[in-house]
């Protein structure tokens, strides 16, 4: 996985549904960065994006499907497996 794509993928997976300006902030990306990212994302199923009405208008809200987060787990797992290898 791309850096920036896991990187936003992480954000999901622990803090839950983002806005795109939220992610782009919190990930230090521009908002055209992070939409272009998103969208791969959207194209592999991992995330959903959808219109959300709020006190300050409408916003882009992301959030990680069910997919998204069972591969963002077993990517973490061979991660962790392959620290595990590197430090022996």
């Amino acid at each position: 996985m791309n850096a920036k794509r896991f990187a936003i993928v992480t954000l999901l997976y622990s803090l839950g549904p983002l806005t795109v300006s939220e992610i782009a902030k919190i990930a230090g990306l521009s908002i055209g960065d992070a939409d272009t990212h998103l969208r791969r994302l959207r194209e592999k199923g991992y995330v959903r994006v959808y219109k959300a009405f709020t006190d300050w208008g409408p916003r882009t809200v992301v959030e990680l499907t069910d997919d998204g987060a069972r591969r963002y787990r077993e990517l973490l797992a061979k991660l962790r497996s392959l620290a595990d290898r590197l430090e022996k």
